[in-house]
């Protein structure tokens, strides 16, 4: 399944990949989790890039 990589800070689609394997993580990641040393979201995926616009570029193209 292909995926669409969403930058929220800038509100641009910047790339392309695909899902694959699923897995919980029991090690906290986001900077929130680790902060409280609690992990809130173990659901995970591992996904490969099929394609990302150049940093240059996010903020040039439309």
């Amino acid at each position: 399944m292909l995926s669409f990589f969403y930058v929220s800070g800038i509100k641009k689609i910047v790339g392309v990949g695909k899902a694959g394997n699923k897995f919980i993580q029991r090690e906290p990641l986001w900077p929130d989790e680790i902060k409280e040393n609690l992990v809130k979201y173990p659901l995970r995926f591992e996904f490969s890039l099929e394609y990302l616009l150049p940093k240059e570029e996010w903020e040039e193209k439309e």
